[in-house]
């Protein structure tokens, strides 16, 4: 992401791309309910946390490593491993208020929306 940020060519922005549909995200979550050997019980639910800009517009957060999450909040979190197809559909198939999703957005901030 560092080296795309810095030199925006058409390669930089293959590698990236290329890069972010390999990787796999931290997603900060609410978690209610209990898990029972890796499975969700019956009646829990998941929340995914979001972030808001000046705009009032919604996105997910995902986030590179622990070193970034750290960033956004010094607290323990829960959360999952997401890729960035499990981000894409859930961006497509939700709630159509939240925009898209924001990589490392206290540092490197890449947004990814819908468009």
């Amino acid at each position: 992401m560092d080296l795309f940020l810095e030199d925006k060519s058409p390669e930089n922005e293959f590698i990236l791309i290329e890069e972010i549909s390999k990787a796999n995200f931290l997603t900060p979550i609410i978690l209610q309910g209990d898990i029972e050997d890796g499975v969700l019980k019956k009646g829990a639910t998941i929340t995914f946390k979001l972030i808001t800009n000046s705009s009032d517009e919604s996105f997910y957060l995902a986030f590179s490593d622990w070193d970034e999450l750290s960033n956004w909040s010094k607290e323990p979190e829960q959360t999952l491993i997401s890729t960035y197809d499990d981000l894409r559909n859930m961006l497509l198939a939700g709630d159509p208020n939240i925009k898209g999703f924001v990589i490392n957005p206290y540092n490197q901030d890449f947004v990814i929306t819908s468009d």
